[in-house]
């Protein structure tokens, strides 16, 4: 049976099942209740649902019985489709449950994965860290396939404790991808290359920790993937790189440690979609496979997420995945078969269907058994309301018998109160007409009506002393006649209102009624009237006089401008208000000068805009603001941001600023920038306190002199003293003229060897020492020049000094001084003298370098090393790299 054949059935059914004679509920005057039967239907019962009702029952002369059923209806359908959307939802959030579940799912995994590569990462760059690897001989040194008894096997025994404790193999590579130690062999055992030397020289490019992907032995076909961490020597440099080899099968236990449901399973993919683990049986199945492309493409450029995809068994699944931090590329996800998700929403709306069908047939049966019972009743209501309407004699409803149905009884009762409340309705509404008029009258706003020729038809107190005239004075006379010279200003608005019927809202009208009177100014509104008809018969008016609040208003802008320019004018402050929340609300020239912050785009920005990363995480921003609203003020000093990102030193005092009841309104700041004060004060004691330690050091280095100088002849031992504190005083003064910031190595060189003009030449690219090596280095050239002059080269007049220098491999200064020219020389034998000490005492224990000497007849030949941390990154100056020859 289709729809229209079902409901005409009902149509033709329900009428004839009413007993003939008896009036029906539609066939009431006025029709009231067919109107509010047809609203409820309207309103509750679903748009198929009233076409039925409309085209084939036509309720509004069915009989009560009809109407019941209708009633019935249109309170089971609502409800049955609230229920049905509720069962739809739960079934809806269960899926959305279970969809969340797998989410939080490979959430934890990516935690625990990402965990146990920290763990791993952490104990290499424990290992890496040890000064016995940092400190070792250049991996190219060692030869291959031994260990030798020194450094090497201590590092091998250390290897093989940390592989114990992390349970995986640890192997030391070097570039070439050649294993220094492999603690899957025997001590005794030779370790080959590496099967992925690609991987080590990642990780050597990288300079950084890496997980590799997917490894599969060639020799053994054992799969697993690597950590990789570089090995770092003294200068910083990456030479090897620490392995661990990581086999699948601890990542599958670590997945198959939670349990996801029979259905579901985790896995892990590497970065180029192979599968590294996996928590159900078929890990070892599964293990090395590619997962479909469009599954892999769900990963690119997200961290997480969700997704419907085909798996590599070809089933339907539903997937949450999370990258690892630790891995990158790496993803974990948690799948689980569609078709077990949706199987969960049958069950509820099969019971939902099954349940609204029962319920509608039983609702249709107790309707037309208890329209029955009411029809009787009814009728004698109905005769009841006939007369009353036609106003004929009446029955007293009080005196009606009583009705079996309590609704009913209520109306009956109801019908008796009613015509009691009529009289007292109509006391009441003239009592408050009259109460009315008199707030009418009262009221200290201008109230008027005005008929559609502008004349007065009421008005109010308030507006007839507005116009300076009695309320009797302004009824039937025209706005003109009693207003002249406000009349051309309120005209327009008039027109407006009648001819458009749209009001005229808040006109501000200036000026006196009349002459000799006080001019005033009124906010005024016009709003038509209309009568039943719906057509514009008059204007309503209502006026408030603003003219003291506009003198008031008039004069707060002027001392609101007077006080923004004292605040505009000052330049040299950031002066700002902040609101009770910490946002900006004013912000003046000086702000924008010192913050760099133009005013559009600093205000409602939060005070903590200004203030350093570091301080916004410890929450400074909001500690200051809550000690300026307890102790009243806040003054302090701090590093604040300027809006290009550079950092300044701003002394700050913020003001509480509080209303009348200790209602906090905001907040009042002045900041200044201090940088260069503060930065002078830095300067100032950093100096003092480099003056004092250099004092000191001179002072000691001094004293030692004095006492270790040799002291048989009286005259030699000043003349040495004051020859090597005179090369400190040089030495200090170089130091001194560039800021204590240390020296060229050049111009050093020209000081020290001044007194040999023209028998020195110097050569070597531009170097600066650090502040530290100057004084030394100043010394150990005077030594050797004294040295030269004494017994060398500069002893003769024809002898010649050559001093080169030049960078070393390891980026240290190798300092070579060649003698020529000087009378024969030959290597001294038995004690050495107090230069020669001193010479070994400067290089060795100050410097932390190392000096040989090589006695040729023609002259002696003296090198230098010293380590990298002597030489300043930047030279002070540039000087020409040639040699060049000290001028006579």
């Amino acid at each position: 049976m289709t729809h229209r054949q079902d409901a005409t059935s009902l149509g033709d059914v329900l009428p004839a099942a009413l007993p003939h004679g008896r009036p029906s509920l539609a066939s009431l005057p006025g029709g009231r209740w067919r109107r509010a039967l047809r609203r409820l239907a309207g309103v509750a019962l679903p748009r198929a649902m009233r076409g039925m009702l409309r085209r084939r029952w036509r309720l509004t002369r069915a009989g009560l019985r009809a109407h019941l059923l209708a009633l019935v209806l249109a309170a089971l359908v609502p409800a049955l489709a609230v229920g049905t959307m509720a069962a739809w939802i739960a079934v809806e959030g269960e899926e959305a449950a279970e969809v969340m579940r797998l989410h939080d799912a490979a959430w934890a995994f990516s935690l625990a994965i990402d965990r146990e590569l920290g763990t791993q990462i952490a104990a290499l760059e424990a290992f890496a860290a040890a000064p016995a690897l940092r400190a070792g001989p250049p991996p190219g040194t060692l030869p291959a396939g031994a260990l030798p008894a020194g450094g090497l096997a201590e590092l091998d025994a250390y290897a093989r404790r940390l592989a114990r404790q992390i349970g995986i193999p640890v192997s030391l590579v070097r570039p070439d991808g050649q294993a220094l130690i492999n603690t899957a062999l025997a001590p005794e055992e030779t370790p080959s290359r590496v099967s992925r030397p690609a991987f080590v020289a990642e990780v050597l490019a990288a300079g950084r920790p890496l997980v590799s992907d997917l490894i599969t032995n060639p020799a053994t076909g054992r799969q697993v993937f690597s950590v990789g961490v570089p090995v770092r020597n003294a200068a910083g440099e990456a030479v090897m790189v620490l392995c661990a080899a990581s086999p699948l099968a601890r990542m599958q236990r670590l997945l198959a440690s939670q349990y996801l449901g029979e259905a579901a399973y985790a896995a892990i993919s590497d970065a180029g979609g192979r599968i590294i683990a996996r928590s159900d049986a078929r890990h070892g199945q599964m293990v090395g496979r590619t997962l479909p492309p469009a599954n892999q493409a769900q990963f690119v450029n997200h961290r997480e997420g969700r997704f419907r995809g085909i798996s590599l068994m070809g089933i339907d699944t539903v997937y949450a995945f999370h990258g690892l931090a630790a891995a990158p590329g790496w993803t974990v996800f948690v799948g689980e078969p569609a078709a077990a998700i949706e199987a969960a929403r049958r069950g509820p709306l099969l019971a939902l269907a099954a349940g609204g069908l029962l319920a509608l047939a039983l609702g249709g049966s107790l309707a037309l058994l208890q329209a029955r019972r009411i029809l009787r009743p009814l009728a004698r209501l109905h005769d009841h309301a006939l007369a009353l309407s036609a106003d004929r004699a009446h029955p007293d409803p009080a005196r009606l018998p009583p009705l079996p149905v309590a609704e009913l009884e209520a109306l009956r009762r109801g019908f008796a109160a009613a015509e009691g409340a009529l009289h007292q309705r109509a006391a009441a509404e003239r009592r408050a007409l009259a109460g009315l008029n008199a707030i009418y009258a009262a009221v200290p706003v201008g109230l008027a009506l005005l008929d559609r020729e502008c004349r007065y038809r009421s008005l109010n107190n308030a507006l007839a002393e507005m116009h300076e005239l009695p309320v009797a004075l302004h009824l039937g006379r025209h706005v003109a006649e009693v207003a002249p010279a406000l009349w051309p200003q309120v005209e327009p608005y008039y027109r407006t209102v009648l001819e458009t019927g749209e009001p005229v809202l808040d006109r501000l009208v200036r000026g006196a009624p009349r002459p000799l009177a006080e001019p005033r100014e009124r906010l005024v509104s016009y709003a038509p009237v209309r009568d039943e008809a719906g057509e514009i018969w008059g204007v309503s008016i209502v006026a408030y006089d603003v003219t003291e609040q506009r003198r008031a208003a008039a004069d707060l802008a002027a001392s609101e401008e007077r006080f923004r320019l004292l605040v505009e004018g000052v330049t040299d402050h950031a002066l700002l208000m902040l609101d009770a929340e910490g946002r900006v609300a004013s912000w003046n020239t000086g702000a924008e000068r010192v913050k760099g912050w133009p005013m559009q785009e600093a205000i409602g920005q939060p005070y903590a805009l200004f203030f350093t990363a570091e301080d916004r995480a410890a929450g400074l921003p909001a500690s200051i603001l809550a000690d300026a609203r307890r102790h009243g003020v806040y003054r302090g000093e701090g590093w604040r941001l300027r809006r290009d990102g550079s950092r300044f030193r701003a002394a700050v005092t913020i003001t509480a600023l509080c209303d009348e009841a200790g209602r906090l309104r905001g907040f009042a700041k002045v900041s200044r920038d201090v940088t260069e004060r503060r930065r002078e004060e830095e300067m100032r004691s950093l100096l003092a306190r480099e003056v004092d330690h250099r004092a000191k050091n001179v002072l000691a280095v001094a004293l030692s002199l004095l006492r270790l100088t040799p002291r048989a002849d009286a005259a030699q031992f000043a003349a040495s003293v004051e020859g090597r504190i005179a090369a400190m005083a040089r030495a200090h003064s170089v130091l001194a003229t560039g800021g204590w910031r240390g020296a060229e190595l050049r111009g050093l060189a020209e000081g020290e060897l001044a007194a040999h003009a023209g028998q020195v030449s110097l050569a070597g690219p531009r170097l600066g020492l650090s502040p530290d090596a100057v004084q030394p280095v100043a010394m150990l050239l005077h030594e050797l020049a004294t040295n030269a002059a004494k017994y060398g080269a500069l002893s003769r007049a024809g002898g010649q000094v050559a001093l080169r220098w030049e960078h070393d491999a390891e980026g240290g200064l190798r300092l070579d001084w060649q003698e020529r020219g000087g009378p024969a020389v030959a290597a001294p034998g038995g004690r050495r003298g107090f230069g020669s000490r001193l010479v070994a005492t400067l290089v060795g224990q100050q410097l932390g370098g190392q000096i040989t000497f090589d006695w040729q007849p023609e002259g002696m030949c003296c090198r230098i090393t010293l380590p990298p941390w002597r030489l300043q990154a930047e030279p002070p100056a540039p000087q020409p790299a040639g040699p060049v020859p000290i001028p006579a």
